[in-house]
């Protein structure tokens, strides 16, 4: 038998077992199943040593409909575990035909599973002493050669065997979105969202800007349903409800995704605390005002000491109109309000 497999022409086809289904879509069968009817099934299907489909589902699927019981077969050797089953797979999905974006994410997950596990499993044997090319009596451990545990994030290799990158940030986000579509705990408006998502990124493989805007839409509607809870302590509901209005005012997705993270981690850490430890931490600063203060101070570290890097003489010989304008309507509005804020300031410290 050759080291990387032979051929059985007739394998029942009963005892081929499907993997996770990754690409939920087989495409148009009927070119296929007319050159299997006329020429018969040239190529193969190829499975593991343990009977798992790795390459050839359409042509199986076929051969089933055609009523057919045995099919020709490839038993690649080397490919026994599951995780080198899920490789194989991934290599045969990836050369065959771009997986979906969903179908990319579903693979990643049971990847990054089974990577995890695989380094864990790694991490003990180094931990007790085993070197690469020991092998491992240990029955718990499956046997077989143990090598050094990757030293990379689990979800980073799954990202790069997949998508040949590391895309796990943009792969978490997929799941995230489907995890909320179908998390029947969410607002339906949420959920619809998510949903819409999902199909979307399959259509044109754009995930982060969608991501944000379903975790935005969440955090809004959380906090507006904490804000308008009766049973809600008054100063948790005035928190969310003053939340809610500052993620309403930011215009920029990015932006209000990260205040809707702070805010709802306050809120949330709020809902956890005893009424008594609450109205002993009150002292009288209205939330509202807090986050205004904690925006105005953002804003201002995004361009801190930005005229140390401008000649005021360029400026003031070759702005346009303009420019100018802008500029100067911007300064003597901030030194306005800078000694509107002294005032106050002083008169809250005397």
């Amino acid at each position: 038998m050759s080291s990387r497999g032979h051929l059985v022409l007739e394998h029942p086809i009963d005892q081929i077992a499907d993997p996770h289904l990754y690409r939920s879509e087989l495409g148009d069968l009927r070119k296929l199943r007319d050159s299997i009817e006329r020429l018969g099934l040239l190529t193969p299907v190829t499975i593991s040593i343990d009977y798992v489909l790795i390459s050839g589902r359409r042509r199986l699927a076929v051969m089933r409909e055609l009523g057919e019981t045995r099919v020709p077969v490839w038993i690649a050797a080397g490919v026994s575990d599951e995780l080198r089953t899920l490789l194989a797979i991934k290599d045969e999905n990836t050369l065959q035909k771009n997986l979906t974006p969903t179908e990319q994410a579903a693979l990643y997950a049971e990847l990054k599973g089974l990577l995890a596990e695989e380094n864990a499993r790694k991490q003990r044997a180094t931990r007790f002493g085993a070197t690469a090319g020991t092998d491992i009596t240990d029955a718990g451990d499956g046997g077989g050669e143990s090598q050094p545990p990757h030293r990379r994030k689990s979800r980073v290799q799954a990202a790069e065997a997949v998508t040949g990158r590391d895309s796990s940030q943009q792969m978490e986000e997929i799941l995230e979105l489907q995890r909320l579509a179908a998390d029947d705990e969410q607002d339906p408006r949420v959920r619809e969202a998510a949903a819409a998502a999902v199909i979307g990124v399959d259509a044109d493989r754009k995930v982060h800007g969608r991501y944000l805007d379903v975790k935005n839409l969440a955090a809004q509607l959380w906090l507006e349903r904490i804000a308008d809870d009766a049973d809600r302590p008054q100063m948790v509901r005035q928190a969310a409800a003053a939340q809610a209005q500052t993620l309403r005012g930011i215009p920029h997705r990015a932006e209000r995704a990260r205040e809707a993270a702070r805010g709802t981690t306050r809120i949330a850490a709020l809902l956890d605390t005893p009424l008594e430890e609450l109205s002993d931490a009150d002292t009288g600063l209205g939330v509202r005002e807090r986050f205004a203060c904690e925006r105005a101070a953002m804003l201002v570290s995004r361009e801190p000491g930005w005229w140390a890097g401008q000649d005021p003489d360029v400026i003031g010989r070759y702005a346009t109109d303009t420019e100018w304008d802008l500029i100067s309507s911007h300064l003597e509005g901030a030194a306005a309000f800078l000694d509107a804020a002294h005032a106050a300031r002083h008169a809250a410290h005397a």
